[in-house]
């Protein structure tokens, strides 16, 4: 598997300055750069994202981008870049379906991005690999923003869809702020017809394949490729590497319940604590058993942000090699190599 270009750009302005833009570069940056730093994906990241850049980026590097970010003002469908200047959903559509054919997953993290990611969808002919769009329907609070992103980020190295790390972020950020609206689309015609309905939209079009052709030699799209569901990780098989992104991950879950009690009952709250002793004990030294595998999956039914009981097994296995480089190099929590004793301390602090 050859490695991935993932490209983010950051562009803040000059009259309407956004107060954490800096703060989020800086948190997705100290992931990535990490995962660079492993070998396991190149890095681009440009926080002068002036027109100029763009072009000049997208025409070095664009068929070799996978994921692109931006996070910066936007509106209308315009993203507005370094020194203010705005580029037209139209003509930033053109160049995404000239420069970034081969990227699998675009994020528009600005307001009122819809409008551009219809476009692209619009005026992109056919998708040889599928394509995943994320971006704003509606304004959207920069703080919400970046936590969603920084969710997306930290679970999207892992073993999955890009679908799957998105529903886990999703499921975090709705339990936090109720009135977040989400919305998927998997059909071109939805995307075109879409209405103002949510703040936030998952676009993913199937690959297609051209098989015919009418009298006027008009290309007619008729079928999607289909086939094994596919695992979009952008960092390969190395275990390791994805049980310590998982630990991070767990890490902001917990901290989010531990920023928003109210989003979690006692009882909710109890399970999960159980959850995390066990799997202490476990990466200490004792024998899973089927009282903590039943645990582990049903503290993740009942808890936001979790899809599966693997969290904790990757927990475990993070914490027990918590010296190995691969490891250590990526930990969130690097004091003393106790995370899952962090966790359980941050949690029974919890006053409900």
């Amino acid at each position: 598997m050859s490695k991935p270009t993932f490209y983010t750009a950051f562009s803040n302005s000059i009259t309407d300055v956004i107060p954490n833009l800096s703060e989020e570069a800086m948190k997705i940056s100290d992931l990535l750069q990490e995962l660079a730093f492993n070998d396991k994906l190149y890095y681009i990241k440009d926080e002068v994202f002036s027109f100029d850049r763009l072009l000049l980026n997208f025409g070095k590097y664009g068929r070799r981008i996978d994921i692109f970010y931006f996070s910066g003002h936007g509106v209308d469908g315009c993203l507005q870049l370094f020194r203010n200047f705005t580029i037209q959903p139209a003509e930033m559509s053109d160049i995404v379906n000239t420069s970034l054919k081969n990227a699998k997953l675009i994020f528009f993290n600005a307001c009122e991005t819809f409008k551009l990611a219809q476009h692209i969808i619009d005026e992109r002919q056919i998708s040889k690999d599928n394509l995943v769009i994320i971006s704003c329907k509606n304004k959207i609070n920069s703080f919400i923003a970046e936590r969603f992103a920084t969710l997306l980020f930290t679970q999207i190295g892992q073993p999955g869809t890009y679908r799957e790390a998105y529903d886990q972020a999703k499921s975090l950020m709705k339990a936090i702020h109720k009135d977040l609206r989400f919305k998927e689309f998997d059909c071109r015609k939805d995307v075109t017809d879409a209405a103002d309905d949510f703040d936030i939209g998952y676009i993913e079009i199937k690959a297609e394949k051209r098989i015919e052709e009418e009298e006027d030699c008009t290309p007619v799209i008729t079928a999607s490729v289909t086939g094994k569901k596919a695992k979009t990780s952008i960092i390969g098989k190395d275990k390791l590497t994805r049980d310590a992104l998982t630990s991070n991950y767990v890490h902001e879950v917990v901290e989010s319940i531990a920023a928003n009690p109210q989003t979690i009952q006692t009882g909710s709250l109890e399970i999960l604590k159980n959850a995390l002793v066990s799997a202490e004990q476990v990466a200490k030294g004792e024998k899973k058993n089927k009282q903590m595998a039943e645990l582990f999956k049903k503290a993740a039914e009942l808890l936001p942000g979790f899809s599966s009981p693997s969290a904790f097994d990757s927990l475990i296995n993070a914490e027990k090699n918590i010296d190995n480089p691969s490891v250590k190099s990526l930990i969130k929590s690097k004091l003393s190599g106790n995370t899952i004793g962090g966790l359980i301390e941050k949690l029974t602090s919890i006053k409900l």
